[in-house]
């Protein structure tokens, strides 16, 4: 645009004073997109047309010569509250927008327009599910260090929450079935007397029926809720009757975390203990074959988000390497393939949690070891 509308101003130039525009060519050959604006007044002629041209072809100029710099901006991660708080798992309603954040110190909400967050439960907590009209909410923590545990249901967005008994000692995870508030499943492992395995409720929480008799780590449901994937110690497990039966399938390591593609339920992501890191492995035919998607990475991994809007975006995000913190914030548009670090403004930081905003896909939250993220 730059480069037209200087070539044009020199047509015109040229044809009212051929000589003055040679002599000034020479000068303006180090022009740049910065300096060009002031130089192109000082040697505006008068002549009336260039006088009509000069206020739009102006501010087009300002514009490109400032745009470099806001691009910039935009790429850089800016925190967005909970300072010198680890933010362990964040999550936003598909109804609403409002953003919510596990912590050490609570349960805390925002209004992603606004800048003040709300604590809505004082407590440590980690885990954490909503169901997606916002109004049944799951939250609570496993047994850590001298915290006994603890398991909480708010029925009205978190203005009130009751306690339930007696999971809080050894549950890991917990997710809601998408067709249906009352009906919800857990994974627990064991811990002191509490057996740990797969727990289901149809009653909104107010009785639980194990389903599987086994240790689990992590769950996660599809979005049309016919699907169930959990994460054991040696594999996962998968149900496709509302958990009435499993399909076992081995892999030989702790599962950590599975992400489920939001379209295609061949496709799973999983998040992989081997001992000394996380890693990152990818099924396109329901488990029957895994593929490493670490190309690049060489940082455990703690989290994933799958872009719903464009699935072969995905976000990575961790950084623990030995004792020490790496890189820690990746990004894949080829499904996992390969991967771009893009950790500007939270260098030196755990990231614990992704969340991708539902209105607009080219923003994003992180969870981190010193609060909330927004790029």
């Amino acid at each position: 645009m730059v480069l037209v509308v200087w070539q044009s101003l020199r047509v015109l130039h040229d044809q009212g004073d051929s000589k003055s525009s040679r002599a000034r060519a020479s000068k303006h050959a180090t022009i740049n997109k910065f300096s060009f604006p002031l130089l192109f007044i000082y040697h505006l002629p008068k002549r009336l047309i260039l006088k009509t041209l000069f206020i739009p072809i102006f501010m087009i100029l300002c514009l490109c010569g400032c745009s470099g710099d806001s691009e910039s901006k935009l790429s850089k991660w800016k925190q967005i509250g909970l300072e010198e708080q680890a933010s362990f798992n964040l999550t936003q309603l598909p109804s609403n927008n409002s953003i919510f954040a596990t912590t050490y110190d609570g349960v805390y909400k925002k209004n992603i327009k606004e800048l003040n967050w709300n604590k809505i439960y004082n407590g440590f907590t980690v885990f954490f599910a909503i169901y997606q009209d916002g109004t049944v909410l799951y939250t609570g923590y496993p047994i850590n260090g001298t915290l006994s545990g603890k398991f909480l249901k708010s029925t009205d967005g978190g203005n009130f929450f009751e306690v339930l008994e007696p999971f809080g000692s050894g549950i890991t995870s917990i997710v809601i079935d998408p067709r249906n508030k009352e009906a919800a499943y857990l994974s627990a492992e064991n811990n002191g007397t509490f057996s740990g395995g797969i727990y289901k409720t149809n009653d909104g929480g107010n009785s639980w029926n194990k389903v599987v008799d086994a240790e689990s780590y992590t769950l996660a449901i599809s979005n049309d809720g016919k699907m169930i994937v959990a994460g054991t110690n040696v594999g996962i497990l998968k149900s496709f009757d509302d958990g009435l039966t499993w399909e076992s399938m081995e892999f030989g390591q702790r599962i950590r975390s599975v992400y489920l593609h939001p379209y295609n339920n061949s496709i799973v992501y999983i998040l992989a203990y081997d001992g000394g890191s996380t890693r990152i492995w990818k099924t396109v035919d329901s488990g029957m074959s895994w593929n490493p998607l670490n190309k690049g990475i060489s940082e455990s991994i703690e989290t994933l988000a799958i872009d719903s809007n464009d699935p072969q975006t995905i976000y990575a995000g961790g950084g623990l390497q030995g004792t020490s913190i790496g890189n820690n914030f990746f990004k894949s548009v080829d499904g996992g393939g390969s991967w771009t670090l893009m950790n500007e403004g939270i260098e030196g930081l755990m990231i614990y949690s992704i969340v991708i905003d539902r209105a607009d896909n080219h923003t994003l939250y992180a969870g981190t070891s010193r609060g909330v993220f927004k790029r």
